[in-house]
């Protein structure tokens, strides 16, 4: 199939890579103010319709006598040849010369070439690049060309494993974390547990070099010099570094464990390697230059000066009568790499070209020969949208990854984001998670159904507690009211009325005086609370064991040893709450961790310890309460409220002994409902048990509520 070719192509072979560029002539000009200072003396160059440009190492920086002194020189002293790297250009040739001839590959198209020598300077290899990269002379600095295509023979470097900064860089040897792997295992085969790096004076038996490969001759001459005996674990770039171009160097290294790359010839280079002539490329530049370096004679017309001894080249120089070694000595790999490259470029070339036909010479010979080409990508998975978060999957290669939702509370505003952003503690993210907004304020307020209960609960108990005062002090002068002692009863009810309207106090937005006021108040009011039934429980023991003859219990009848047990048991309830208040006092706080949707505004009690301590401490009082109204039970009934101050009292035990487990559990304005609610069953419990049978009496039995009736069961 004939192939319809643009204008003149290159494809160039860039520091060890290829390149598919436009030609020359395409390019524009540099400008006269960005050029680079550094002269590239070794361009060699074969026309044809594809242009193979290539960076090869074919000469080195000059070394001076002794190969240790290089530090400070000029790195563009390209001066020795190394004539163990004469395979590199003549198996680039070859591969350039073998597809020319293979019909099969590219037909009607002509592959030449243009080879710089990168001297194994970094400054020549990238003038060098940007050379071939933008067609000029002088080359134009930090020129660019999206997407070329690179193909490298010797570049091990992992970075180039990150796909998406570099989409189009293929190699073709695997990256040195393998080399790095391979020689963690062989280390902890052996049980080596201690290598060295190369120090002075080093003791270690084993030595690992992994440096850059101009040290390796230095590393050689000195332990040389010592004589030690050293094991030493080499990576692959000893051979392009040390391999027969200083033999003296190579003797410590004896006995060297090198990972290497995979060795093997190309075809038919064996006959090509003995044949070449540079009379068969007599318009070759560069087989000139290095015919006249191995045979150390000249093709110049100009006679030699007196006293040299430099031959005129024939051209019938043979290796075989030089003193440089044989075919068998040279180390293929790194030349099997760059055939292999050449080969794999002009492969991708003629699938590439494959689908461009001629126009035919009439309808008859029309026919289609289009295969649909798709453009490589650099990435094997569909970008992520924002609100998602790159994530690497096990097992496939690094370009591949899965898209990932951002975690609640976190956000990403950019596509392929490698990870989230946190929204600030005052903020949430959306439903999309691309942007962070404001969090709702939360809090247990009356606009709330659960508040909104809980406060008419309040007042309903409240308003209950006060109608129920009022008929005390109505029904005062009754047997009923005077029996059980109408002073502590009318301090328990008012008592009761408050515990209900502290709840108040918990429900609203927190503020200052809040906090440092409802746990207080509510810890002396209840303590009041318990402390009179603690008392009017006594005051009916005291009562009934002062009756038995000769009794001593006869000076405490009466309502003063009550008043005085109720203020003795306030007070303590009093001195814990001002040290509390001293020391560590409760203060409004905003819980930004409970609940990712809310901040939630709650008072922080300060001290966790002095809260229990108020709840412990009344919690005592009614266990005491609780035992002295059981002791009582058995008195007589209309007399006696005992069995109603038991059943009270078992009702709030049970209720502030289920209250902490459920306190310590919940977070939030759930916290503040559950003490609430304790706070509003329990005294709800009391003013049942305690009298609504008195009200049954005074109101649906009142023939019960005479003295007479009262005389006569206690007698």
């Amino acid at each position: 199939m004939e192939v319809l070719l643009p204008a003149r192509l290159k494809v160039l072979l860039l520091v060890l890579m290829f390149q598919v560029l436009p030609s020359a002539a395409e390019m524009p000009s540099p400008s006269s103010g960005c050029r680079l200072s550094t002269d590239i003396r070794m361009n060699y160059f074969s026309d044809g319709d594809l242009i193979v440009g290539g960076i090869l190492q074919i000469h080195d920086i000059y070394i001076n006598s002794h190969p240790i002194v290089f530090y400070g020189m000029k790195e563009a002293d390209c001066r020795s040849y190394l004539w163990t790297k004469y395979d590199y250009p003549l198996i680039f040739i070859y591969s350039i010369g073998e597809i020319n001839r293979n019909p099969e590959i590219l037909p009607n198209v002509t592959l030449g070439y243009q080879i710089y020598d990168s001297c194994a300077s970094g400054v020549i290899s990238f003038a060098s690049a940007f050379g071939i990269l933008s067609g000029t002379e002088p080359p134009i600095p930090n020129y660019s060309c999206w997407n070329n295509r690179k193909i490298s023979y010797g570049s091990a470097d992992p970075i180039f494993n990150n796909r998406l900064e570099f989409p189009s860089f293929y190699r073709m040897i695997p990256n040195e974390l393998n080399e790095i792997d391979a020689i963690m295992s062989l280390i902890r085969h052996f049980g080596w547990k201690w290598v060295g790096l190369v120090i002075y004076r080093s003791t270690a038996k084993v030595v690992i070099l992994f440096s850059s490969s101009k040290y390796f001759t230095c590393i050689g001459i000195l332990y040389e010099s010592k004589k030690l005996p050293k094991l030493w674990i080499a990576t692959s770039s000893f051979f392009h570094s040390v391999e027969l171009q200083h033999l003296r160097v190579l003797f410590p290294f004896n006995g060297t464990l090198v990972l290497s790359f995979q060795q093997g010839e190309a075809p038919s280079f064996k006959q090509f390697f003995r044949s070449v002539n540079p009379f068969k490329y007599q318009r070759d530049v560069l087989f000139t230059k290095i015919w006249e370096t191995l045979f150390f004679c000249t093709f110049s017309e100009t006679a030699p000066r007196e006293g040299t001894s430099i031959n005129k080249c024939t051209g019938n120089e043979s290796f075989d009568d030089s003193n440089l070694p044989s075919y068998e000595t040279f180390n293929f790999r790194t030349s099997l790499q760059i055939y292999t490259a050449v080969y794999t470029m002009a492969h991708t070339l003629h699938e590439l070209y494959g689908t461009m036909t001629r126009s035919p010479k009439s309808a008859e010979s029309l026919h289609m020969d289009f295969k649909q080409w798709q453009f490589v990508h650099s990435r094997c998975s569909e970008p992520c949208k924002p609100g998602f978060r790159k994530a690497k999957v096990e097992g496939a290669p690094s370009c591949c990854y899965t898209c990932v939702l951002c975690a609640d509370g976190e956000m990403s505003n950019i596509t392929d984001a490698q990870s989230c952003m946190k929204c600030s503690k005052y903020a949430k993210s959306n439903v999309g998670r691309n942007s962070c907004i404001p969090r709702d304020i939360n809090y247990l307020s009356y606009g709330d159904q659960l508040g909104a209960s809980l406060s008419s609960m309040s007042l309903i108990l409240s308003i209950s507690c006060a109608v129920i005062l009022g008929i005390f002090i109505k029904y005062r002068e009754t047997p009923i009211v005077r029996a059980n002692n109408r002073y502590l009863s009318c301090l328990l009810l008012i008592s009761l009325m408050l515990c209900f309207l502290c709840t108040l106090l918990f429900i609203g937005r927190p503020t200052q005086i809040c906090c440092l006021l409802r746990q207080v108040t509510f810890g002396i009011v209840f303590t009041i609370s318990v402390s009179s039934v603690l008392a009017k429980t006594l005051t009916v023991i005291i009562a009934f064991n002062a009756t038995k003859p000769g009794s001593k219990l006869k000076k405490y009848v009466g309502t003063q040893l009550a008043i005085i047990l109720v203020i003795v048991c306030s007070l303590v309830e009093i001195v814990i709450s001002a040290v509390w208040l001293a020391s560590n006092p409760p203060f409004p706080e905003a819980d930004t961790l409970s609940d990712p949707d809310y901040i939630i505004l709650l008072c922080n009690e300060g001290s966790g310890y002095f809260f229990f301590c108020i709840i412990g401490y009344i919690g005592t009082l009614a266990l005491l309460s609780f035992i002295a109204a059981f002791l009582a039970k058995d008195f007589p009934d209309r007399f006696n409220e005992a069995k109603n101050i038991t059943f009270s009292m078992l009702g709030f035990c049970s209720v502030w002994g289920a209250f902490v487990p459920a306190y310590l559990s919940s977070k939030g304005s759930r916290m503040v409902a559950v003490e609430i609610f304790a706070i509003l069953s329990s005294s709800a419990g009391l003013l049942a048990c305690i009298f609504i049978p008195k009200c049954y009496i005074i109101f649906i039995r009142p023939e019960l509520n005479t003295k007479a009736n009262v005389i006569n069961i206690v007698t």
